[in-house]
């Protein structure tokens, strides 16, 4: 039984049928001369991952890319922690915290900006799971381009995720924020800004 950096090395191309999977790293083919088109398919658009993932391979679109799908199929409240977040942390120890800034910046402007209310709220959420210091960029344009949304319920989740971070730097824009239409929303947003100026 021939390894599969050894197969590849000869440039042999198996049978699909003729591949014997031992784990997600440990993929081992026999030595055959058969040639499949299906399975060459199979090698370029998929990557080997063993228990630890490599993400070396992303350039910045697939990076932010691969962020926001994991964002969609993820069910991100403020009570839990995200799966989206062990996502983003494994990526930043790869690649660092400034790279997935980035993405995370991309993201927001070129999709979340334009997204329903709800996928708003999901974004704000995952981002209330980190620390501010972690995302900077992100955050900060996430809190100047949001607070003033038409959407009390996209308002009330920036009070919520400045809450979370205990950011007493952006209570000028909370101030700012345009009042809202239920009392007990407005009365939030004043606890909010009071607790974050006690700080």
């Amino acid at each position: 039984m021939l390894s599969f950096i050894d197969y590849i090395k000869k440039s042999a191309t198996p049978n699909i049928e003729d591949i014997q999977f031992k784990g997600s790293a440990d993929l081992e083919v026999p030595e055959t001369k058969v040639k499949s088109d299906f399975f060459n398919q199979i090698l370029k658009s998929s990557k080997i991952n063993s228990s630890s993932s490599n993400f070396s391979y992303l350039d910045d679109t697939k990076l932010s890319n691969y962020i926001y799908n994991t964002f969609l199929y993820d069910d991100i409240s403020y009570e839990s922690t995200p799966k989206t977040k062990y996502v983003i942390e494994n990526i930043s120890r790869e690649l660092g915290v400034q790279k997935v800034d980035y993405a995370l910046l991309d993201i927001l402007s070129k999709k979340i900006f334009k997204s329903s209310d709800e996928d708003i709220v999901k974004f704000l959420a995952l981002l209330s799971s980190f620390d501010v210091k972690t995302i900077p960029l992100t955050s900060l344009l996430s809190v100047t381009s949001l607070y003033s949304h038409k959407s009390d319920v996209v308002k009330e989740s920036v009070l919520s995720t400045v809450e979370y971070w205990e950011w007493p730097d952006i209570v000028q824009y909370l101030e700012r924020m345009e009042d809202f239409k239920r009392p007990y929303l407005q009365k939030y947003k004043e606890e909010v800004i009071e607790n974050l100026r006690s700080l």
